[in-house]
């Protein structure tokens, strides 16, 4: 039985950039509030508040541990 990682990375293939990866290498423009070693914020293009900001980790690997919180 595969792990809960590799079940994870299954279904979600990395192999091609996402948008959001394409945002944090500068790709594509955006907003930017906010930037460190391991999360990006910036204005949401399509806003549903006054304020609305996407923060998102840098890091692909970072969401397989949230179940074990």
């Amino acid at each position: 039985m595969a792990s809960e990682k590799e079940a994870v990375l299954a279904a979600a293939p990395s192999d091609s950039p996402t948008i959001f990866d394409r945002i944090i290498n500068k790709e594509i423009p955006a907003t930017m509030v906010y930037e460190d070693d391991k999360v990006l914020a910036f204005r949401d293009i399509a806003p549903q508040a006054p304020t609305h900001i996407l923060i998102i980790p840098k890091s692909k690997d970072g969401l397989t541990g949230l179940s074990k919180l």
